[in-house]
């Protein structure tokens, strides 16, 4: 067992076969996690249930693409959160699995390399687009996640930092238009690290249709270029037919952050962003501070974050509607311990899920 990441459910009306995928993330040797929604309880503890094939990375989530891009194959992307690591000379990577529709065990396993071979995150700029391909990693099923590793620093892939979500647009034909974050890194919260976004970005991979394994890779979104103002630590995202909303994890530990964590929302139209949605964190209210701020670290900017959003609008049969996940780090209680009654997580910290109206698609 790995600890867990974010989660896409696969369904066989979008993606031609059914899975809970989600992504471990404790290290280069964990592994993607593919569970039957039908399974009884008792089988969804089956050791099976890890795909080797996905690879061994420290993942963050395993997103299948739509059946009607793939040509009958099962394709999914997996964006990697290894941060810089003095000792492999690595980072996070964009990882591809191609296979039959369905088969999670014996398909290939692509990793997304500039054709020019320039392995450095920030030699890429905003305003431009960069031809990219993903290349195979032989073997991957049989390989530890440090060899995959060696494996792409061999194949020269980009080194991106932290790629922490991915996401396709939505709508008949769009799901090669995938958009992903890289959260960013800074080793004592101050400096970034050389090569590497350290306040984070937001990149746009549009693929070939005819050769999904190329394509075209631009930078929609950087916090570097304004550094505590802009774009603060993206993590999770959520794409629809014509937006893409942004979710930020603040890391309060960078010290020059200007704002709290917000949700950006981005114009596929105009190419534009802006901030969309921010948390209310009423700081000089003494009754909502002794309340919600029990560890008394509410007054750095950037306390809390969001986990996840996601539209429901289908589900519950209202346009524009969406569930957001909060982790409010600083609201702790003794109450929350143990919540998933595994008698092993010790953290404090509640959390919430709110429901969102009205938010454009």
């Amino acid at each position: 067992m790995t600890r867990l990441c974010s989660a896409t459910l696969a369904t066989p009306f979008e993606h031609g076969f059914s899975a809970f995928l989600t992504a471990g993330e404790s290290g280069e040797e964990s592994m993607v996690h593919a569970i039957s929604p039908d399974a009884p309880v008792s089988r969804k503890s089956d050791p099976s249930r890890v795909k080797p094939a996905l690879g061994k990375a420290s993942m963050e989530n395993a997103v299948p693409l739509p059946k009607d891009i793939t040509g009958g194959k099962t394709m999914i992307v997996i964006g990697e959160d290894q941060g810089y690591s003095t000792s492999h000379k690595s980072a996070g990577q964009v990882l591809m699995y191609v296979g039959n529709m369905g088969d999670l065990d014996n398909g290939k396993l692509y990793s997304l390399k500039r054709s020019n071979g320039d392995v450095t995150e920030t030699n890429m700029t905003k305003g431009n687009s960069y031809d990219v391909e993903f290349v195979e990693i032989a073997n991957a099923k049989n390989l530890t996640g440090a060899e995959i590793n060696q494996k792409n620093i061999d194949l020269g892939v980009i080194r991106f930092s932290r790629v922490e979500d991915l996401d396709y647009r939505k709508g008949a034909g769009n799901g090669n238009e995938i958009y992903f974050t890289a959260t960013g890194q800074s080793s004592d919260g101050v400096n970034p690290v050389p090569g590497f976004t350290m306040w984070g970005r937001v990149y746009k991979l549009e693929l070939d249709k005819n050769n999904m394994m190329k394509g075209k890779l631009s930078l929609i979104a950087e916090g570097d270029s304004n550094p505590g103002m802009d774009l603060i630590n993206p993590d999770n995202i959520v794409v629809t037919n014509n937006y893409v909303y942004i979710q930020e994890d603040g890391d309060s530990y960078y010290t020059n952050a200007k704002h709290d964590s917000y949700v950006w929302q981005y114009n596929m139209g105009s190419g534009s962003y802006k901030p969309f949605i921010n948390m209310k964190h009423e700081r000089g209210n003494a009754q909502w501070n002794a309340a919600y701020n029990q560890s008394g670290q509410l007054q750095k900017f950037g306390s809390w974050e969001y986990g996840a959003m996601q539209d429901v609008s289908d589900l519950v049969g209202v346009p524009g509607t969406f569930i957001l996940n909060i982790h409010s780090h600083t609201w702790q209680s003794p109450k929350f311990k143990n919540a998933d009654g595994a008698g092993v997580n010790t953290n404090l910290e509640g959390g919430q899920t709110v429901l969102l109206r009205n938010v454009p698609r």
